[in-house]
């Protein structure tokens, strides 16, 4: 970790990553990001989108607000290039409605499960907690996962939860993860975001881990502002 920290250098991905950049950040204090794999900068469809954020997160020193996407793919990333196949996005939901500041942790759900016990988790004191899900993990192991997470001696230090975009064969639908959110007992008055452009559909937003999150979740309006101090 040494010779990382002295040797900074971009690490952007999701999904897997989530283990490296969550556990550099955590021993390191440096930058990482969850964010696209190299490959999706090669896709037509929502191209611009994918470069525009990863630009304002990356090359750029002031806050970056992402915007909503209108339209996402829903395929096993190898097939995610497929205009025909876009659909109109339900947009970003409230699940807890609340704002809050803190440092951005998380990813990859059960990829970040694999560092708990371990000197590589990050602590999640004063944090907004960003977690996602592919194709194979539904409602029951999403549960038990979080649930897992929340178990972690820092996570009563929780300040928010943002949760990406699920892929239609997890079979999460709103209602099972409003209900999954809503009965942890250390998200209590917490606020709450849920459909945000990130995980395994795609085009995603480009997350800072480590950086600041203000997160406001307000009627029906989910605003995400991060800034890299």
């Amino acid at each position: 970790m040494d010779l990382i920290r002295a040797n900074p250098r971009v690490l952007c991905g999701y999904s897997d990553i989530t283990t490296l950049s969550s556990a550099i950040q955590a021993r390191t204090g440096l930058i990482t990001y969850n964010g696209p794999h190299f490959t999706m900068f090669g896709f037509k469809s929502g191209r611009d989108y994918l470069i525009d954020n990863f630009a304002r997160c990356v090359m750029t020193q002031g806050p970056y607000v992402p915007a909503q996407a209108e339209r996402y793919v829903d395929h096993p990333w190898r097939d995610q290039d497929s205009s025909s196949s876009l659909r109109e996005s339900s947009g970003w939901r409230v699940v807890r409605a609340g704002a809050c500041s803190g440092r951005v942790v998380g990813g990859n759900l059960s990829s970040l499960c694999l560092l708990l016990g371990s000197p590589f988790m990050p602590s999640l004191n004063d944090a907004v907690l960003f977690i996602e899900e592919d194709e194979d993990v539904g409602p029951r192991m999403f549960d038990r996962y979080l649930e897992s997470v929340l178990l972690h001696d820092s996570a009563s230090g929780l300040r928010g939860v943002v949760v990406g975009r699920f892929q239609d064969q997890s079979k999460m639908g709103e209602d099972e993860l409003r209900a999954i959110l809503l009965s942890k007992r250390k998200l209590e008055k917490l606020p709450i975001a849920a459909n945000v452009d990130f995980g395994h559909t795609y085009p995603h937003i480009t997350i800072p881990i480590g950086g600041v999150c203000d997160l406001s979740a307000e009627g029906s309006q989910v605003q995400l502002t991060f800034t890299l101090h």
